[in-house]
């Protein structure tokens, strides 16, 4: 703008560059609030992957629990940890063990939600942990 434009011109030009900046604004939020809720559904997807596999290793050890020791009640994780401790489970899958019950725990009743790659991690010591306890306690595979 010159001083020569009329301050009329000046006062719309500078009112179509806010407008043209706020639209922006506007776009620029919307469009990261659609990727931000595009990863929050991916997080839910994996902590909902995460949780289900946290299921299947409780029903196979509720299966050891009443194999193992004519128990259906529930039992501690100190009680589970000293009973896979006692058959042969190694230091490490105990401690797998341990660290995948605090994260399933800090994930039900924290206030704070892990990262996807840290959970996809965690579903992998998972598996590992149940691959263990199927080949110390084969019966395990089925339900009763």
């Amino acid at each position: 703008m010159t001083d020569s434009t009329p301050i009329a011109q000046q006062l719309i030009d500078i009112h179509t560059d806010a407008n043209v900046k706020s639209s922006q604004f506007i776009i620029e939020t919307k469009t990261q609030k659609t990727q931000q809720e595009y990863l929050n559904a991916a997080d839910n997807e994996t902590i909902g992957a995460f949780l289900n596999k946290w299921i299947n290793l409780e029903k196979r050890l509720k299966i050891i629990w009443k194999t193992e020791m004519n128990i259906e009640q529930y039992h501690s994780s100190k009680e589970t940890y000293a009973l896979l401790k006692e058959k042969g489970i190694t230091d490490k899958i105990l401690l797998h063990y341990n660290q995948l019950r605090k994260t399933r725990n800090s994930l039900v009743h924290g206030i704070e939600i892990p990262d996807s790659v840290f959970l996809r991690n965690c579903m992998r010591q998972i598996d590992e942990v149940l691959n263990v306890i199927e080949k110390h306690f084969p019966y395990s595979k089925t339900d009763n």
